[in-house]
C-alpha cells in the first residue's frame, strides 16, 4: 500500500499552510501499474495539480 501525504501551499505567499491532502493506494492497484494514473486523477479533482 502507499500512502502519500502532499503539503498545501497558501495561494498568496506560495508558503506551507500547514494542511496536507492525502491519497491512499492500495496493493492491488499498484500491482495493475495504475497508481500513477490513480493519483493524477484524484490530484486533478481536488484542484492540486491544473486540469
Amino acid at each position: 500500500n502507499l500512502l502519500l501525504h502532499l503539503p498545501q501551499v497558501d495561494k498568496v505567499t506560495g508558503r506551507f499552510n500547514g494542511q496536507f491532502k492525502t491519497y491512499a493506494i492500495c496493493g492491488a492497484i499498484r500491482r495493475m501499474g495504475e497508481s500513477d494514473d490513480s493519483i493524477l486523477r484524484l490530484a486533478k479533482n481536488d484542484s492540486v495539480i491544473a486540469k
